[in-house]
């Protein structure tokens, strides 16, 4: 995501933005890709970092030997959900969802997590493109999947740059920190009403303090 800082002009647009509290962890990505054979559809499970795709269990990732990515996807059951999802839709060749993954062996833990928790933010499909997150938001759930809490959905950006960098200082929902009220949060992230590709974070300065 981009930050506000580079991008000041944003506070012109007063149309809706969604926003949403910005989990600290590490970036996952999960495919499940359709593909026609003789023998009927083959599907291809894809699971990655932010820029590597472990190809197994035992490929080490950056935070060791313990591969956070890998266990995302057994403990929430992603492919079969994933493949779920595209038996409903015939006419959808694959469907990613991005997250992430907060863990008590990654980024310091910050949302002081005893196990590993995956948060989803991002849906895109072969038919409908990135999905607005909203209705992401209903689907992850009927999957029974962890989702980043959506804070606002028609939120209008203030005229004064001072006062919007603000606004992103504060304390995690207790629903992504298992309980804990006191985890303060890295920031919001926003994302367009109109158009769901279009989105940027403002990163909490408290929270940059706290980490030094």
């Amino acid at each position: 995501q981009e930050r506000c800082e580079n991008m000041p002009w944003v506070l012109n647009d007063k149309t809706p933005f969604i926003v949403t509290q910005k989990c600290d962890g590490s970036s996952g990505t999960y495919i499940l890709e359709r593909k026609k054979t003789l023998f009927g559809a083959k599907y291809e499970f894809y699971v990655c970092s932010r820029n590597v795709r472990m190809y197994d269990e035992g490929q080490e990732c950056f935070y060791g030997k313990h591969n956070y990515y890998w266990e995302v996807a057994n403990k929430y059951h992603i492919y079969d959900k994933m493949k779920d999802y595209l038996k409903k839709n015939k006419n959808a060749t694959f469907v990613c969802w991005q997250g992430e993954v907060c863990a008590p062996g990654i980024q310091s833990n910050p949302h002081r997590l005893s196990e590993t928790h995956f948060y989803c933010f991002h849906w895109t499909d072969s038919v409908n493109g990135r999905l607005d997150i909203r209705k992401a938001n209903e689907l992850w759930r009927e999957y029974f999947m962890e989702v980043v809490p959506i804070v606002n959905d028609n939120y209008i950006m203030p005229d004064d740059f001072e006062e919007f960098k603000k606004t992103a200082d504060g304390y995690y929902d207790s629903e992504v920190c298992e309980g804990y009220r006191d985890c303060k949060r890295e920031g919001f992230v926003y994302y367009s009403a109109n158009d769901p590709t279009f989105s940027f974070k403002n990163v909490s300065r408290e929270y940059l303090l706290k980490q030094k």
